[in-house]
């Protein structure tokens, strides 16, 4: 099993003159250490079980991200959580879970994130 977490870069919002965004070391340092933690944590609890894990932690756009560990680890299953969006949100922030079906070619599970319940 190999837990994934990507930090997306700032978004850049759309305007009239050109946008150069500011990057934030303290900010990517705390965001990258914030999932390092998170991963650890479920790694951890498993590893007590007798459960072979790894933890990748990676910074970039998500979807790219992924298919970089799928294909630089030759996984078999992809199981993702995902946020349900629907309507705005969904246009906004895209769906990680449908580019994922478009350009992958591994069997890819889907289970409904509880973090918005």
């Amino acid at each position: 099993i190999i837990f994934v977490r990507v930090v997306e870069p700032e978004p850049i919002l759309v305007a009239t003159e050109p946008v150069y965004p500011q990057f934030d070391a303290d900010s990517y340092r705390y965001k990258m250490n914030e999932a390092e933690a998170y991963l650890t944590g479920w790694c951890g609890e498993l590893r007590e079980k007798g459960i072979e894990v790894k933890q990748s932690v990676c910074h970039g756009p998500i979807v790219e991200s992924l298919i970089d560990v799928v294909e630089r680890e030759n996984i078999d299953l992809i199981a993702l959580a995902s946020h349900g969006r629907t309507g705005l949100p969904r246009v906004i922030f895209g769906s990680v879970t449908a580019a994922l079906l478009h350009q992958i070619d591994r069997p890819l599970l889907v289970i409904r994130s509880l973090e918005n319940e």
